[in-house]
């Protein structure tokens, strides 16, 4: 995390720094699971919390980092997920933040809950709340900064010429695209560099012997996305794909 703002995640990978955790760039992280302590797992849903008596600067970033969490999370796993609010408690994990660092707590779900611990073995809940937190402190840090767009999805294969096919995608429209970048293998193990591509579509030449890979990224000003998905092309001359 940046050394200026620090941030925990219950349920998954907590954040933060003290006085006594000194690594590069002022950050620290530790493993922490969290539970309810309610009888038969009542709780569940996502919460955040900031010191009892926090700084101006601290009750923004808590605000800003749940808006972000919630919105992820219910654009990217459950559109009814329940949201808990944020909430003002003198935690130790808090504490003992350096009071000049705005610093939150997230409680993303609840292991003693069904339906939370089952979430929180989800990729796609997972990756929803990376990306709710990556959001939420760079909306912080800088709040008119774009957010880096979400890879292509639902690669796929169109006609059925011998020597070449034509790759095509959907890119999320929550999140715009500027460019586009293909990566190609003939093997599947070994990528090239990239190049970049119209944002719809382009065609890719087949091997005449073994089979094509190639997955792609997308770009706007914030940054690269993370890679797409790898998508396997036919040899030169099969009548379809594998």
């Amino acid at each position: 995390w940046p050394s200026s703002v620090s941030a925990a995640a219950a349920g998954g990978c907590r954040s933060g720094r003290s006085p006594r955790q000194e690594l590069p760039q002022g950050q620290g992280k530790r493993l922490q699971g969290a539970a309810s302590g309610e009888p038969r797992g009542a709780v569940r849903g996502t919460e955040t919390y900031a010191r009892r008596n926090p700084s101006g600067d601290e009750t923004r970033y808590q605000k800003t980092l749940h808006e972000k969490l919630i919105a992820a999370i219910r654009r990217g796993y459950d559109p009814h997920w329940t949201d808990r609010g944020c909430l003002n408690v003198d935690f130790m994990v808090l504490k003992r933040a350096l009071p000049e660092i705005p610093s939150v707590l997230a409680e993303m779900a609840f292991f003693d809950n069904a339906a939370d611990s089952k979430a929180m073995k989800d990729q796609t809940f997972l990756r929803a709340c990376g990306r709710g937190m990556y959001e939420g402190i760079a909306a912080f840090l800088v709040p008119d900064a774009p957010f880096l767009p979400e890879p292509p999805v639902k690669l796929r294969v169109e006609g059925t010429a011998a020597r070449e096919r034509l790759v095509k995608w959907d890119l999320d429209p929550a999140y715009p695209v500027t460019r586009v970048k293909l990566f190609a293998s003939p093997d599947a193990i070994f990528f090239d560099a990239g190049r970049e591509v119209l944002l719809e579509g382009c065609p890719v030449a087949l091997l005449p012997a073994g089979t094509r890979a190639c997955y792609l990224t997308a770009l706007n000003p914030g940054g690269e996305s993370w890679p797409s998905g790898v998508l396997v092309l036919p040899t030169a001359g099969a009548g379809q794909v594998p």
